[in-house]
């Protein structure tokens, strides 16, 4: 079989293939399809491609970054009960009959799709976009009603549903019943005895039958049905059940016929309704693919990018997303082309990133084409590329006869033709090592000639190399840039940093004595560079140590700067924390004085009602003193109010202390004391947090700081003790809170569909918020199904340090679909 040409189609297919590949394309298509949640979005995944056109792909970014904004602000939509229902609708409109896990599949699939688009419908101006595309769903709840309500836990046609059905299985259930019995009866005769094979009944055609041993076949018996295996039993209807047997299998068949009756008309309703359900699956599917694209885009931590219309790159701190996924630990880098720069020669040593920078390019521009988020910082600028195209690897071929430079040679004259054959279309073109593998010279002038014939067809392109003379390029034409991977001479090793408008020396012999080569070695490989040679490379690496210090310097000013700043704006936040503490204990002061004068003005009536009716002067001096005391305890109160405050000397604190975190009214231990931003680590409920300084009272045991005394009516500290005797809520009250409790938008999670440990995690987070935002009172839907997600949610309601009680909803509330609880 002959290879195509390089010029047809077959082969130019091939080149976008391998480009594909040799920039780890599938990878990232493999990721993207393993955060998919329902079949149909794992296929379309699977199969995602590019769009054609800059504004499609804006559309799809424009899609994500709503779904990113839904994950911000409110929750990720629930995709996981959606079911692929596509060859049941086919078998369905086609007339064959579903059966009853098919039926129940389509049910949980519409009680799916109504929750996806509930989901959406709460605030459809947070994500216009999306919920454009769920908007003609149509919930269908009768239907998925009608269908769930049809089955019995066991999956079973429900006898509730459907009466008929109950007296039909009595019915069989009697014959069975009857015909055990007469067997019984018969198996005790004396004719029976002696040719019993085996003291059990059996079923052969559906109708029951006794073993006997094969000698007695013509004892007449009954009719002989079937042999073993070993012909030493043979299996006999016995005469006298042979009318019950056809009453048997009568009634069986009638009890079948009634439900695939109705099973016929269950998937006649489904039929009808397939083509609703098919656009609601679709809408879900796309919902789904988004939903995958941001997941991915949250473990990349990657940003939606602006798309140019016209080719080229402006990325800030950007990060091969293969090595991201792979969790290794990626260095970013800016990289910038475009406009005047048409050609990027990257240079510098072996294994620094020359090759990864080149990946980074080309899947950027890849990923904008598909719709994904790029991973690059806020701000970064991808352009169109309608062909993107690449020889990167090894090309050798030993079969075909083709040496490494063979190989590339094949390669650049593919991609020349691919773009001669689209000359109106903007291409990104990848070249790793250029006219590697030949004579030096003649491989520097080759590279170049080729380089240059490429840009004359309108390309952007970036290219790794050795060769000095094209490193010189950007010296003698402006379409050239020079970058540079750095290489840390101190440590004898590259830092993956890549900068640009500097070229990098190869680092050859540096790279080949931290590899183990001997001295002796290297010393004589010195010798034979020519004096050219050396001063060049002496130069590049003179060069590239001034500018790594300089880069060192400049960073470690930038982190003074940020650490002067990162103080500056700690310290800002606790003078607002303090100023907002300050103003919280002037309205505790200001309502306890108004309270003290208030008690005090109701000593003095009571002491002028008595002066009224018995004015003696050892009364009046009595009176006197009293109001005096009373006005001295309202003057203590409001001078020494706002120093009250029972702060901690945490000069003195140390891990294991008591403290009182005051958000919470709650109390907590030190776990790790406070850092350099007045933060630290408490432990709360067997759970671990991270406070400030300024939101921490002192405990039992801490020290803290001096306060001044206040002066209190002796009256105000008894009132304080029946207030507080009085607030502890008895069990019957904290029943009766409970059972009143009121539900709204934001005191409610909503489980269903989820599984157990997405379920918990979802509820410790949002105990956490309505904690933390004063919620008294919070409802857990969870609804009824199995039981088993209501259960775990109620069993780990009880173990959570966040709740004081909780019960089972009311019937106005949701009944036992929902869990109302309070919190401490």
């Amino acid at each position: 079989m002959s290879t195509p040409s390089p010029s047809s189609p077959a082969a130019e297919s091939s080149l976008q293939e391998r480009s594909l590949e040799s920039l780890d394309w599938p990878f990232v298509v493999e990721a993207l399809a393993e955060r998919a949640s329902t079949i149909a979005g794992r296929e379309a995944c699977e199969a995602i491609g590019f769009h054609g056109r800059p504004a499609h792909a804006r559309d799809a970014l424009a899609d994500l970054a709503e779904m990113l904004e839904l994950f911000e602000q409110q929750s990720a939509p629930p995709l996981g009960s959606i079911g692929d229902l596509r060859v049941l609708l086919t078998a369905a409109v086609k007339g064959e009959i579903l059966d009853g896990p098919s039926l129940l599949n389509v049910s949980h699939t519409l009680e799916g799709l109504e929750r996806l688009h509930l989901h959406l419908a709460r605030d459809p101006e947070l994500a216009p976009r999306l919920w454009a595309v769920v908007r003609d769903i149509r919930p269908m709840p009768d239907l998925a009603h009608r269908l769930r309500a049809s089955f019995d836990s066991r999956g079973e046609l429900s006898a509730s549903t459907y009466p008929q059905l109950s007296s039909l299985r009595s019915k069989k259930a009697r014959l069975h019943q009857r015909i055990q019995s007469t067997l019984n009866t018969l198996r005790g005769e004396e004719r029976f005895t002696s040719a019993l094979q085996d003291d059990f009944l059996a079923m052969r055609n559906d109708r029951y039958v006794v073993p006997v041993r094969s000698g007695h076949k013509r004892s007449g018996l009954g009719i002989v049905h079937d042999t073993s295996g070993s012909g030493q039993t043979i299996f006999i209807e016995p005469y006298e059940v042979i009318e019950a047997n056809n009453d048997l299998k009568m009634a069986d068949a009638e009890l079948a016929r009634e439900e695939r009756r109705i099973l016929r008309s269950l998937t006649e309703t489904v039929g009808f309704a397939a083509p609703v359900i098919r656009m609601a699956l679709e809408a879900a599917t796309h919902i789904d693919v988004v939903h995958a694209k941001a997941l991915l885009a949250q473990d990349l931590k990657a940003t939606v990018p602006a798309v140019d219309g016209a080719p080229g790159f402006r990325l800030i701190q950007a990060r091969h997303p293969v090595l991201v996924l792979r969790g290794l630990d990626v260095v970013a880098n800016d990289l910038t082309l475009g406009d005047a720069t048409r050609s990027l020669i990257l240079s510098g040593p072996n294994t620094g990133g020359k090759t990864v920078t080149l990946k980074t390019l080309g899947l950027s521009a890849l990923l904008v084409r598909a719709g994904l988020a790029v991973p690059a910082d806020e701000g970064s600028r991808v352009g169109w590329f309608d062909l993107v195209l690449t020889d990167i690897g090894d090309s050798q071929d030993v079969e075909g006869d083709l040496s490494t430079f063979s190989g590339h040679v094949l390669n650049l004259v593919e991609i020349l033709r691919t773009l001669d054959a689209a000359p109106e279309s903007a291409g990104l073109v990848l070249l790793d090592e250029i006219a590697a593998g030949t004579d030096p010279v003649q491989g520097a002038g080759f590279g170049r000639a080729m380089l240059e014939g490429m840009l004359e067809r309108g390309v952007l392109l970036a290219t790794t190399t050795h060769y000095p003379e094209l490193k010189a390029l950007s010296g003698a034409d402006s379409r050239f840039v020079n970058a540079r991977v750095e290489f840390d001479g101190d440590e004898n090793r590259p830092t993956y940093r890549v900068t640009v408008g500097q070229a990098g020396s190869s680092h050859a012999l540096d790279v080949a004595a931290a590899l183990g080569v001997e001295e002796a070695i290297l010393t004589r490989a010195r010798s034979y560079l020519g004096d050219a040679a050396m001063h060049v490379e002496d130069m590049l690496s003179s060069v590239e140590a001034q500018l790594l210090a300089a880069e060192r310097a400049r960073t470690a000013a930038e982190a003074a700067a940020e650490e002067a700043e990162r103080h500056r704006a700690v310290a800002e936040a606790d003078r607002k924390e303090l100023e907002k503490e300050r103003r919280h204990v002037e309205r505790t002061v200001r309502s306890e004085f108004q309270r003290e004068v208030h008690g005090y003005r109701e000593q003095v009536k009571a002491t002028m009602r008595q002066l009224r009716t018995e004015a003696t002067e050892a009364q009046v001096e009595r009176a006197r003193q009293r109001v005096r005391e009373g006005a001295a305890a309202v003057l203590g109160t409001l001078q020494g109010g706002v120093d009250d405050v029972d702060g901690v000397d945490w000069s003195a604190a140390k891990v294991g202390d008591p403290v009182r975190v005051l958000k919470l009214g709650k109390d907590a231990v030190i776990a790790v004391l406070p850092d350099a931003r007045g933060k630290l680590f408490v432990e709360l409920g067997g759970r671990r947090m991270h406070v400030k300084t300024v939101d921490l009272g002192r405990g039992a045991r801490l020290p803290s700081r001096k306060k001044k005394p206040k002066a209190k009516f002796p009256s105000s500290k008894k009132s304080s003790k029946k207030k507080a005797k009085a607030a502890a809520p008895s069990e019957e009250r904290e029943a009766l809170e409970l059972d009143s409790a009121i539900r709204n938008p934001s005191n409610v999670v909503d489980l269903r569909g989820e599984t157990v440990d997405e379920a918990l995690g979802r509820v410790d987070r949002f105990l956490d918020e309505a904690s933390l935002s004063g919620e008294p009172f919070v409802f857990v839907l969870h609804g009824l199904g199995t039981g088993a997600l209501r259960n775990a949610v109620r069993q780990h309601l009880r173990r959570s340090g966040y709740v004081g009680s909780f019960a089972p909803g009311t019937r106005s509330q949701g009944g036992d679909g929902i869990t109302v609880a309070r919190i401490k």
